[in-house]
């Protein structure tokens, strides 16, 4: 006997123009989301004037009614998605998100997931890669897809996925995802020297009480003899470079100090130069993270100024970009805006804008003396359209 006997009884009784309602009405109640969203997508063809027995096409739909299906079409789907992730069903739910480009509709349920479930040889692989793909790759949770991985896949794949994303991330989500790193691998090194300071003969106590990695690697200098390190020096590098993105305030922003402050400490030959101006690494990250922190800023600005002097010309860009992201962090607007107006104000794409810039630091006055050296009235009008009062340098050069 079929399991919708009744329901195939009931839509006999019904009259011909109630038969879909009815089905939708049982549907509901049976918890048959798939089955409900074809039956949904029949009811809004029926309502549009276009009867049919094919449900997820346009087949039949007037033209100038595609927009109004359209729409039908989204709401069974957010209802459908809704109706498996209340339940559990986060797979199926993923597909019908994923299909009308809505994964964010799972943010909710991603947040009620419990990281530890994925701790151990007895966690859930198929679901832990289901709720990482969302989470992570989808850009619907990449804290929690961060987290996901570090508990189901180790530091390795973890940073090496965030490096792959990172340019996907807005800004507060890498402020985000730089913490939880930085918070993990931090512990992991604290937990791995504090584990070799307890193994060797005059190792010595460990502070209690005190998750610091400073008191474990003062006045052992053994520690780091012999090209010794107790992480992964490309993740460490990684973390480090991504931790740019903390503020002072934030928790984790003196674990990323005390990560650099180690790197600096590590053999030369393990420590990897970067870009510019970061090319002398860990030195380099503790000056642009001492000035965030109030500390030395004169003198961070001087040494950035020389990197930016010093790169070739194809990291002379960046090595700009990098130094107008310090003075505005800083609260130096208008020596960044002018600092950006002489490097960087052609620069509409790779992550900075010259134009959003002057708007965002109320600097419209330059983006509009930049448009005249520029010979470009279209962005001088834009710029003086934009500023309810513009200035008297703008108006007069001529």
């Amino acid at each position: 006997m079929s399991d919708h006997a009744a329901l195939f009884d009931a839509l006999a009784d019904a009259p011909p123009d109630r038969v879909l309602d009815e089905l939708v009405t049982r549907l509901r109640d049976a918890d048959e989301p798939d089955l409900l969203f074809d039956a949904l997508l029949l009811q809004a063809k029926r309502d549009l004037g276009a009867p049919s027995v094919r449900a997820s096409t346009f087949d039949g739909v007037p033209e100038e009614r595609s927009e109004e299906f359209e729409k039908a079409y989204l709401a069974a789907a957010r209802e459908v998605v809704g109706r498996h992730a209340d339940v559990g069903r986060l797979d199926r739910a993923y597909d019908y998100a994923r299909t009308i480009g809505e994964p964010e509709l799972l943010r909710p349920y991603l947040d009620e997931v419990d990281t530890n479930d994925f701790v151990g040889p007895d966690a859930d692989e198929e679901r832990l890669e289901l709720l990482t793909a969302i989470a992570l790759q989808e850009g619907v949770h990449p804290e929690l897809g961060v987290k996901l991985m570090l508990a189901g896949r180790g530091t390795c794949n973890t940073v090496t996925s965030v490096d792959t994303l990172w340019n996907r991330f807005k800004s507060d989500e890498r402020a985000d995802v730089a913490a939880v790193l930085a918070e993990h691998l931090h512990a992991e090194l604290r937990a791995n020297v504090a584990a070799e300071i307890t193994a060797h003969p005059s190792g010595g106590e460990i502070p209690e009480g005190n998750e610091s990695l400073r008191p474990l690697l003062a006045g052992r200098p053994w520690l780091m003899a012999d090209m010794s390190y107790h992480t992964d020096v490309s993740h460490l590098q990684a973390v480090v470079r991504n931790g740019r993105e903390l503020e002072p305030k934030h928790p984790s922003f003196e674990n990323v100090v005390e990560l650099a402050e180690y790197g600096a400490k590590l053999d030369p030959t393990l420590q990897y130069p970067g870009r510019a101006p970061f090319t002398d690494f860990y030195p380099s990250h503790l000056r642009y993270l001492a000035a965030l922190a109030g500390r030395g800023r004169d003198e961070a600005f001087r040494y950035f100024e020389k990197q930016l002097e010093a790169a070739d010309a194809n990291d002379r860009p960046l090595a700009a970009m990098e130094l107008v992201a310090l003075l505005r962090r800083c609260g130096e607007t208008d020596r960044a805006v002018e600092l950006a107006r002489k490097e960087l104000r052609d620069m509409e794409d790779s992550g900075f804008s010259f134009a959003s810039l002057c708007r965002d630091c109320d600097r419209l006055d330059a983006l509009a003396d930049a448009a005249k050296e520029a010979d470009d009235p279209v962005r001088y009008a834009a710029a003086l359209a934009l500023s309810s009062k513009p200035s008297d340098k703008s108006s007069s050069e001529g």
